[in-house]
């Protein structure tokens, strides 16, 4: 738990809550762009924005527009949740009426959300919040994180490593490169969805979407639109219904949901690597840490991965709901309302992920010592897929086969009683004249699997320079 969330703790109340994100999960940045009264206060500011505007066209004048801007600033949203629940049954009546109640001047009642719609307000504010809440909390998190897969691919860009497909050694790369992949994965996550997030666009068209309404008080009601969103900071969607149409909020979504998973990817792989038996990298642990109610040896426990992993299974199955949310019968109804108001969650927990994975990559050790032993598990093994390839370059016409069957028989034999796969070929009457032709730097490729790994240090810099610059994310990177 981030110490920053204790205050939040603090008050009792909070403990008759259901969701786990306002108790276990609590996070100040969640609750202040997340929370409900987040929502509403983005509600007020639409309607604080659509009084402005409205006198900004003559339509009212200024000082009816700063009492009404004013009313705005003093509504809270319990006396919505009220309003609603005992009057109007109505979510968007129900803040009108308490913006009402604070006016200077009753009469100026009646240009509170004059021809406007109610999903003018929620979407408007909806898009408003996301835009916030989106690039001064979540990317910024998920920059952090990629701070440190950067510094960590830059770091161990020569480290060996062995390679592993179906969890069975393969060929060797290098711990950075392997980290790379994630710089480059995440990366373009955060591009896309910075680039996605500023398209989610706002709405003041009227219930059905054409405006009827405000062709009776303005001139030109489409420029009246883009007065109104300009002011609050949102794009304008092109057309829309009674709501805006949902694909641009749901491709950032799902951008936000392929972050969470290249997240999840990586921590289970950093779980697999924390193995007893592999012990390549381990979770940083506190002194007074308690790793088991009933094991006093177990200290280590990969908790901060297996937390990532667990609350991707919460995030990534909303991404259902977001695309049942694509339809809605004809101009509008209201299968969608009530699941819509779930989205922030998926936000919420992608913040959450992104701060856990980055305390334990910061806090991540790599065991340098246990990555050589493990290259070296299978003797030199590894290195069956170069030779194949050299051998057959020299004139080998059945190279691949040979190898097979050499490692075959190699493999077989104690690794200690085991001779080196070159000293094997040598030896062997056959394949001794192939490889009599290799050339120094091809024997010193092939004396230890830790001289084999591809471009994989090249690689692993160039994508960490990649990401870096792209990102701003001043990493100091020596050339």
């Amino acid at each position: 738990m981030d110490k920053n969330t204790l205050p939040l703790l603090e008050d009792p109340k909070r403990f008759n809550n259901i969701s786990v994100l306002d108790t276990r999960y609590a996070d100040p940045e969640n609750m202040e762009y997340g929370s409900e009264l987040a929502r509403v206060a983005g509600q007020l500011e639409f309607e604080k924005v659509l009084v402005l505007a409205t006198a900004e066209v003559g339509l009212i004048s200024l000082e009816v527009a700063e009492d009404i801007a004013q009313a705005c600033d003093k509504v809270r949203p319990r006396e919505v949740y009220i309003e609603e629940y005992t009057v109007t049954k109505h979510d968007i009546r129900a803040l009108v009426n308490c913006i009402a109640r604070y006016l200077r001047d009753s009469d100026n009642a009646r240009f509170i959300h004059l021809g406007v719609t109610s999903y003018d307000t929620i979407n408007s504010a909806e898009a408003k919040l996301y835009i916030k809440y989106i690039n001064l909390v979540l990317i910024v998190q998920l920059k952090a994180l990629e701070r440190e897969f950067v510094l960590m691919a830059m770091e161990h860009a020569g480290t060996a490593q062995i390679g592993r497909s179906h969890g069975k050694h393969g060929e060797p790369i290098t711990w950075g490169f392997a980290i790379a992949l994630f710089v480059e994965r995440l990366g373009e996550c955060i591009r896309n969805i910075a680039q996605q997030t500023m398209l989610i666009p706002g709405k003041v068209s009227g219930a059905m979407g054409s405006g009827n309404g405000l062709q009776l008080l303005v001139p030109d009601a489409e420029k009246f639109e883009r007065i109104v969103l300009g002011k609050l900071g949102v794009p304008v969607a092109p057309i829309s219904s009674q709501i805006v149409p949902p694909e641009p909020l749901t491709r950032v979504l799902f951008e936000i949901i392929l972050a969470c998973g290249v997240m999840d990817n990586l921590a289970e792989n950093l779980r697999i690597l924390q193995f007893t038996e592999i012990d390549e990298v381990g979770e940083g642990t506190s002194a007074k840490q308690v790793g088991s109610s009933t094991m006093p040896h177990k200290r280590g426990n990969p908790i901060g991965c297996e937390n990532v992993c667990a609350l991707y299974k919460v995030v990534m199955p909303k991404i259902n709901t977001v695309l049942l949310n694509q339809k809605s019968w004809l101009q509008r109804d209201l299968t969608n309302s009530a699941s819509s108001r779930t989205y922030v969650e998926i936000i919420a927990y992608a913040v959450i992920m992104a701060k856990r994975l980055r305390r334990v990559m910061a806090g991540l050790v790599v065991n340098v010592e246990q990555m050589e032993k493990n290259l070296t598990l299978t003797g030199d093994l590894s290195l069956s897929e170069p030779m194949y390839i050299m051998l057959a370059r020299y004139g080998c016409p059945n190279a691949h086969e040979q190898m097979r069957l050499k490692v075959a028989e190699l493999a077989e034999m104690p690794i200690e009683e085991r001779p080196t796969l070159l000293d094997a070929v040598r030896q062997d009457e056959y394949l001794a004249m192939f490889a009599a032709k290799f050339t120094l730097d091809e024997i010193c490729l092939l004396s230890h699997p830790r001289n084999y790994t591809g471009f994989s240090e090249k690689k692993a810099i160039a994508i960490a320079r990649k990401w870096n610059e792209i990102l701003e994310l001043d990493v100091e990177i020596l050339a």
